[in-house]
Parts: C-alpha cells; structure tokens; sequence
C-alpha cells in the first residue's frame, strides 16, 4: 500500500484512527487535520508529509524514516505565519499573525489566565463536568511529548526543543488552571506554576542560555541602581558615594555597576564596600550570582549532550 502524493488538505475530516502503516511508503503526503490516532507508522517512509494539524494522539513511529522534510508543527521555511503548536493546543486557533498580539500573548502566557477560543470567549466545562481546557492540556501534552520522542530518535533538536517547551507549558497552564478550578486556596498547586512559570522566563525549562544571560545583566543593572541608592563606601578614602535624589543616579551609576558585576561573579576585589541596607543587597545579588552560574552551566551541558 502506498499514500505517496496523498494530499486531504488542512482541517480534513478524514479519520485513519486505529490504522496500521507499518512498512508501507506515504512520503510526500498532505495530511493536514486527519485523525491518526493511534495509528502504527512502525518502519515507515513519511519523508515529505504534513501532519500540521492532524491528531497523533497515541500514534506509533518507532523506526520510521523521517527527516526535516516531515512538517509537525509547521517550522519549515516554506511554512511561515502559522503557530507551531498541535491542534489539541487550546492556543492553537487563537494564535494570530499579528506582531502586536502576539507581544501581548506572550504577557498573558505568564498570567494564570483561562485560555479563550478565537472568538474571544473562555472555555467552558463540557458534559462529563470536565474543564475543556484541562482536557485539552493533558491531551496536547501527549502529543507534544510524542513530538519530543520523535525528534529525539531522528536526531532533530529543533523538533525535539518546540517539542520540550510545548510539553511544559501545557503542565504550567495546567496547573494554573486546576489551582483556580479548586474549591479551597490549592498552595501547593500555585507553588507549582509559579515555579514552572520562573523556569520558563528565567531559562526557558533549560532550552536557553540566552535568557539566563539576559536575567544575569538585568540582575547585574538593577542592582547597580540599589547601591547607587544605598551608597557605597571607598575602602581607599572611606568616601561614601550615594545618590541622594534620582537624578544623581547618573553620577554614581559607573562605580555601582562596577561593584555589582563583582558582587555577581563573586569576584569582590575590595574597591568598594556597601553601607546600609546596600548590605543585603550584596549579600542577595551574591547568591543569585551564584544560582544563575549554575544554572548556565547545567543548560549549556544539557544543550551539549544532546
């Protein structure tokens, strides 16, 4: 059997759900928005196909050839302006082109906000008393795990990375949602998201050393400011060099920030000393230092071993 130049097109209704592919040749297929639930893609030849959209919930690839050719969430050049996200993805439809809300979408996705259809409403529970959008979660999750796999066993990191990310975010904005659906004040559930939510804009669940980088120098510069504030004593002369109001930040911002890189990389040359409450603030960007050190290098291993 072969599905060589299959094409059902995007959103199709047709169902292979259960199906066994095993062995068989269906590279260069459309199969935007099919039902592949389930199905056996066992030593098979995908090369070339679109899955963008389809539902490969359960679905099997073990051994199967598939290359960059193969399109599961839509980041081949020849396939921009859509969101690489599964059909299950509650964000899936609402995703629009438009740089200005996607700014605004990626604000609201640290927010325990519920996720809306593309008509702007919130979801709701269907009949079995099932919040839709954890039912989708759990689901989009599986699915995304599975693309996780099949990027990991192809030796595709890219797929394998949007795979990673995705997965998570759906257990972050799972546990919002189900930390807000509880009857009583669920901690335990919030702590949760508050810490997944951390992981992703602090180190994007250790996909991004850049980001670690980022919240290093943003750490490094707001904390320039606070001794600029605070003041800071020169060991040599025992001159105090503060900022009484804001405008004279500017004047004492190059020695703060000179001793905030220091404090950070835990280097401390014994320049300047901090007074007041600058004090802790030393001892705080230290530790953070320290953290985000660790941090970077854990991602950087991580990105290495794979």
């Amino acid at each position: 059997m072969s599905f060589a130049e299959t094409t059902f097109g995007p959103k199709c209704q047709v169902t292979f759900e259960g199906a066994d592919f095993i062995g068989q040749t269906i590279s260069n297929g459309n199969f935007e928005g099919a039902n592949f639930t389930r199905v056996k893609f066992i030593e098979a030849n995908i090369s070339n196909c679109s899955f963008y959209g389809a539902d490969i919930d359960g679905a099997l690839f073990g051994n199967s050839f598939i290359d960059e050719t193969v399109d599961f969430l839509s980041i081949r050049d020849d396939t921009p302006n859509r969101p690489s996200r599964v059909d299950a993805d509650p964000k899936f439809d609402t995703e629009a082109q438009s740089g200005l809300y996607q700014y605004i979408a990626a604000i609201r996705s640290y927010l325990p906000l519920r996720p809306q259809t593309s008509a702007g409403t919130e979801l709701e529970n269907d009949e079995d008393g099932r919040d839709d959008a954890t039912r989708r979660y759990q689901k989009a999750a599986r699915q995304y795990h599975l693309i996780e796999t099949i990027g990991r066993d192809n030796s595709l990191p890219t797929l394998q990375a949007i795979g990673f990310v995705r997965r998570q975010d759906m257990h972050r904005q799972r546990y919002a949602e189900q930390a807000a659906a509880a009857p009583s004040p669920a901690l335990r559930r919030w702590a949760k998201w508050v810490r997944a939510s951390t992981a992703r804009l602090v180190l994007l669940y250790g996909e991004s050393p850049w980001r670690i980088l980022i919240t290093a120098l943003s750490f490094v510069f707001g904390y320039a400011i606070m001794y600029s504030l605070s003041g800071l004593r020169v060991t040599d002369t025992g001159q105090i060099l503060h900022a009484s109001t804001i405008g004279d930040i500017p004047v004492v911002f190059p020695q703060a920030l000179y001793f905030s890189t220091l404090t950070f990389t835990t280097l401390g040359f014994g320049n300047y000393q901090p007074v007041g409450w600058g004090r802790w603030a030393a001892i705080s960007e230290t530790a953070l230092g320290a953290i985000l050190a660790a941090l970077l290098v854990f991602v950087l291993g991580r990105r290495a071993a794979r």
